[in-house]
């Protein structure tokens, strides 16, 4: 499976970039608390038993304005290069999965695409940050503006040496007080989110070596602030100095009182903590 994805997954337009998640990242990704092994799917070549497709779906409770709705959250839909043209495969696994999850009377599945399908009802934005500019101009995957110099834009992706907020590692004995306040927050701001148990977030947010990273602020022995991000490094193919690009992803946070300048300075240290930790960009979504 890690070879498939490696080889055959999520790549730029311009064939310079593919996604590389690491084998810690897919059994994190897979094997969250009442994980279905059933929900995996997976085609293999008849001869060799090459597996050259690939599905998979996790188990979660959405909100869906006001009502909380089981779900399967579909992800790593791949199939090997040389068959995609065989066009009823992505549908076939598709399928299989629904046909799976009904079984387990879950009747809804959600999941993102980087293609338009029918019919979305959420789209976002996609931002990301430089924290080594060097290295991310000279593989291609930023740009600098012709306006402006290489020394102007070194110094606009300038970050900080140290983080304002009091943040520290997020350890076993938070996971209660962020639980509640992770999803207080998910409730009120938000029409359609993740509902999360203490189990789910001991599982998502705690701490992994090189897979995720998880930072509170705490006022006394209350939890008052989180951020968070995991790693998704990318594969860079046909470059003479670099062979991966090291990105940070924005995963869940939140602010005391829901501060929206709070949270802007939780994402200005998240990009402290996430250079000190060897990234070379920091990225995000804004769902619109």
């Amino acid at each position: 499976m890690y070879v498939l994805l490696r080889d055959n997954y999520v790549e730029d337009d311009s064939g310079t970039l593919r996604f590389d998640y690491s084998k810690e990242f897919l059994l994190w990704a897979l094997n969250p608390p009442n994980a279905k092994i059933e929900w995996t799917l997976g085609i293999r070549e008849s001869k060799s038993n090459e597996l050259v497709g690939f599905g998979s779906g996790v188990p979660i409770t959405m909100n869906s304005r006001g009502v909380d709705v089981p779900m399967a959250l579909t992800n790593f839909l791949c199939l090997k290069k040389n068959i995609r043209q065989h066009k009823g495969l992505t549908p076939l696994i598709l399928a299989e999965g629904i046909r799976r999850a009904e079984i387990s009377d879950v009747l809804q599945l959600v999941f993102t695409s980087g293609k338009i399908l029918p019919t979305p009802f959420a789209s976002p934005m996609y931002w990301y940050r430089d924290l080594n500019p060097e290295k991310t101009l000279h593989i291609g995957y930023s740009a600098k503006p012709m306006h402006l110099s290489l020394e102007e834009y070194y110094c606009i992706n300038h970050v900080p040496e140290n983080i304002v907020i009091d943040l520290r590692p997020m350890t076993q004995a938070d996971v209660p007080q962020v639980t509640i306040l992770m999803n207080k927050q998910m409730r009120e701001l938000y029409e359609f989110s993740v509902i999360f148990t203490e189990q789910d977030v001991s599982h998502w947010l705690l701490p992994r070596p090189d897979v995720v990273y998880s930072y509170v602020c705490c006022d006394g022995d209350q939890v008052t602030d989180m951020v968070s991000y995991y790693n998704l490094s990318s594969t860079v193919m046909g470059n003479d100095l670099y062979n991966n690009i090291k990105c940070a992803y924005a995963w869940y946070s939140f602010a005391k009182d829901n501060s929206a300048e709070r949270t802007i300075q939780l994402f200005w240290d998240a990009l402290v903590l996430a250079k000190r930790n060897g990234f070379d960009s920091f990225n995000a979504t804004e769902v619109c």
